[in-house]
């Protein structure tokens, strides 16, 4: 059957694109009117619709849901559809060309699905869609950002209850403070959402740094179990050296019955008596000063290149001026 061809189909042969970009709402004034104008007219544009591919005698519509839809309200059991040749990328890619040009398509919705299609295609680049839907790749961008709102902000931007301007502020926050924030940016200005969220995202980025450095610094491996090996065990059964400077460390007469003696032999067999977690943390605390002065050399590295920087010295052999 040759593309691009109008034919007229039985309804009961059409069926719903399999990636639907919008959900026919039949409560809207749009919808009732629209029903109204084909009872009185009939279908004026035909539909557009390709051969499914999952089902054999069957038609999958791409582009005139809210028209189908009237039509089987009003009890139409045929409708005109032009016919093309299409893969389900470029079906999608169809439909949300002729959703563009529709306002009732909801932002956060329509970002979803843009994400969805540059997931589908990997060689999809933003100025080859931008040709196609007719906006610059900056705007595809932008929306595409708004896949990054909570459930709650997405709702309310396609409601309208929440600014653009303001939802694109609210992106860059983590999931959490979106919540937390979304009923103050829903009564405020865009430009007064903007400011706020970039304080809050400041402010968390200063708490995630600062406690990435509280945890290197502060933090110390525990010594782990793991057995010593068999020349050394064997070794200290035959001579006991270490089991002989483990009893005479003890002051304390409990600790010398039967049972603690046996727990003090188990902990040297694994590395966890009182002589292997201090050389255990001794190596710890040696790497830890390591890093600290790797890191302050670094920073006077830094430092010293923001100086040649500042006063143009880029140079090696200008490099000695500094330091005079």
């Amino acid at each position: 059957m040759p593309e691009n061809k109008v034919l007229i189909i039985d309804i009961d042969n059409i069926i719903p694109p399999y990636l639907m970009l919008r959900v026919v709402d039949k409560r809207t004034l749009d919808y009732m009117e629209l029903k109204d104008s084909l009872a009185s007219h009939g279908i004026l544009n035909s539909l557009l619709a390709r051969k499914s591919s999952r089902f054999e005698g069957k038609y999958e519509l791409i582009d005139g849901m809210y028209r189908l839809s009237c039509a089987k309200e009003i009890g139409l059991s045929q409708v005109p559809c032009v016919l093309v040749s299409a893969s389900d990328e470029e079906a999608l890619l169809m439909q949300i060309e002729a959703n563009m040009q529709r306002p009732p398509t909801k932002r956060a919705e329509f970002a979803m699905h843009l994400k969805r299609l540059f997931a589908s295609d990997p060689d999809l680049t933003f100025e080859a869609l931008s040709v196609r839907i007719n906006k610059n790749p900056g705007w595809i961008r932008d929306t595409l950002q708004l896949t990054r709102l909570c459930e709650p902000a997405k709702r309310e931007l396609d409601a309208g209850n929440l600014t653009l301007s303001a939802a694109y502020a609210m992106c860059r926050l983590p999931q959490d403070t979106q919540e937390e924030f979304l009923p103050e940016a829903i009564c405020m200005s865009g430009k007064d959402a903007a400011i706020i969220c970039n304080n809050l995202l400041k402010n968390y980025l200063d708490r995630v740094c600062r406690n990435k450095a509280e945890k290197f610094y502060n933090k110390r491996q525990t010594p782990q179990a793991h057995l010593r090996n068999f020349r050394q065990v064997k070794s200290e059964l035959e001579k006991p050296i270490s089991g002989s400077v483990i009893i005479e460390s003890i002051d304390d007469p409990e600790e010398l019955i039967p049972l603690k003696m046996w727990q003090k032999a188990l902990a040297w067999v694994l590395h966890l008596d009182s002589e292997s977690v201090k050389k255990h943390e001794t190596k710890q605390q040696a790497i830890l000063d390591k890093m600290e002065q790797q890191i302050i050399e670094r920073r006077k590295n830094r430092a010293v290149l923001k100086s040649q920087k500042e006063l143009g010295l880029t140079d090696d052999w200008r490099i000695s001026l500094i330091d005079d």
